[in-house]
């Protein structure tokens, strides 16, 4: 338990939610790698296709795993592996 600002938080350990999340997320960032394989980066200017490829990486509940970034007037992709080690390690709680 923890005060932040005035409120009150209490954290709560689940071993069924430990157990539960990381196949949900390896699931998360497989449908962002399949979403991102979608998209070919030197073939689209960026104007043209980055905001479908976030959509879909929203809708698909992978946006936190994935960078879209511009470099030169095309779309560069990074997976973010911070996000990850973040939820990994709030797995359970």
């Amino acid at each position: 338990m923890f005060w932040h600002e005035g409120v009150r938080y209490c954290l709560c350990y689940s071993p069924w939610r430990a157990l539960r999340e990381p196949p949900r997320h390896e699931h998360r960032r497989e449908k962002a790698r399949t979403t991102d394989a979608q998209f070919s980066p030197d073939s689209q200017p960026l104007h043209t296709h980055a905001a479908p490829l976030t959509r879909l990486l929203i809708r698909a509940k992978a946006s936190p795993y994935v960078r879209v970034l511009e470099r030169n007037g095309r779309i560069v992709r990074e997976e973010d592996t911070t996000a990850a080690r973040i939820e990994q390690a709030w797995d359970g709680h």
